[in-house]
């Protein structure tokens, strides 16, 4: 997979999850303690701007932002690496609640959600 694809296919997975928390740039921005130029960067790769200093550098996102954004939208940093299909990630999501509820025998298992904790002062 050529890295504009696999950039693509991370904007396609952050926008799926923001849309199905009823999130906004601005507000995944907040939640993820990033700002919403890098948020920008993840959802838009295409829209991308050189620095003034270097013409050939990109603005790109960072592991450790891409890590705070699926913390911040309850899911796993893989989860918006992989190329999974609409269909295919509700499929995943139900086998996962699933799996969930036989090993904690709790019948109602809420889809994830985590709360960020304050780590700044």
């Amino acid at each position: 997979m050529n890295v504009n694809t696999f950039l693509n296919v991370i904007a396609a997975n952050i926008d799926w999850y923001m849309r199905l928390r009823h999130m906004n740039q601005e507000s995944l921005a907040e939640a993820s303690g990033v700002s919403p130029r890098t948020v920008g960067n993840f959802l838009r790769p295409e829209n991308r701007r050189s620095s003034s200093r270097d013409c050939h550098t990109m603005p790109s996102g960072t592991l450790a932002n891409l890590y705070k954004l699926a913390w911040a939208m309850g899911v796993e940093a893989w989860e918006l690496l992989d190329n999974m299909t609409p269909e295919q990630r509700q499929f995943h999501d139900a086998i996962e609640r699933a799996y969930q509820q036989r090993c904690t025998g709790v019948e109602d298992v809420a889809p994830r959600k985590t709360t960020r904790r304050k780590t700044r002062a």
